[in-house]
């Protein structure tokens, strides 16, 4: 029989309201409650997030200049940082002092759960629009090797340092909250042009960002502008079935009777 059907309310569209708060420091894959394992786990995503952002800020050519801001890669790098080491804070503060699981949900955890659904998107969605988009393999020349593996980091590893967080943990996905990274897509598009239209250059001295976002030629920017927007909902909706699948698996595999109230129906 199918289960009856969640009915939507206000509060499925925020970032307070959710039924188990231990869904947010216990992983998928543990028998037990503690929120160690899952601390642990975090310390390392928090330490190489880090590490990558540092490694960017010094190097290359807008390391450490005002052109490193405008590039969407480096605003999903300072994303997948922010989420890593929101999710960290969490774990720890939950690891000193562990509240009740139907508590209401602590303004940490909120702002935890508004970065870990941008970044989740966003990581994924850089990541894809690089390297079928803007990625040569014929025309990039890397001056070193380490230059190559940067741009692998910054490009790849930040989708890895985001599954990674979105499978092992049990952090909620709901599909409601889509218009989250949609929001942060359409603050980049719009700053794109408003750069454009300010006369600001890349790192090349180029009129334009990207090469794809280049709006002397508005209808090729229109048209990937759009077609990203659009791939915002497809890469959530992706990103909500992984995490529903995850979280079927383990309830499967652990019967999830750790927890101090059942589990309830994902919303959407």
């Amino acid at each position: 029989m199918f289960k009856r059907m969640h009915k939507i309310s206000c509060s499925d569209f925020w970032v307070l309201s959710h039924e188990r708060l231990s869904d947010f420091y216990t992983s998928a894959w543990q028998r037990r409650g503690s929120p160690l394992p899952l601390l642990f786990f975090r310390l390392v995503l928090a330490a190489a997030s880090v590490g990558f952002l540092v490694w960017s800020l010094t190097s290359g050519q807008s390391g450490l200049s005002p052109l490193w801001l405008i590039y969407l890669t480096n605003w999903g790098l300072v994303m997948v940082t922010a989420m890593a080491v929101s999710g960290f804070f969490v774990s720890a503060m939950i690891a000193c002092k562990r509240p009740a699981d139907d508590e209401k949900t602590p303004w940490y955890v909120g702002l935890f759960w508004i970065i870990f659904n941008v970044t989740q998107t966003i990581a994924i969605a850089i990541t894809v629009l690089y390297w079928t988009l803007l990625y040569d393999a014929n025309t990039m020349v890397y001056a070193t090797t380490a230059a190559f593996w940067l741009d692998v980091a910054v490009h790849g590893f930040n989708s890895v340092i985001s599954v990674g967080e979105l499978v092992i943990s049990r952090t909620p996905v709901r599909w409601l909250h889509v218009y989250q990274p949609l929001l942060v897509a359409a603050v980049y598009v719009a700053f794109s042009g408003i750069y454009y239209a300010t006369d600001g250059t890349n790192g090349f001295g180029e009129p334009f960002i990207y090469p794809v976002l280049n709006w002397n030629e508005p209808g090729m920017a229109g048209a990937v502008s759009g077609g990203s927007l659009l791939g915002v909902f497809v890469v959530h909706t992706l990103v909500w079935a992984l995490a529903l699948g995850r979280n079927k698996l383990s309830d499967i595999l652990f019967q999830r009777q750790t927890h101090e109230l059942p589990h309830t129906h994902d919303k959407a």
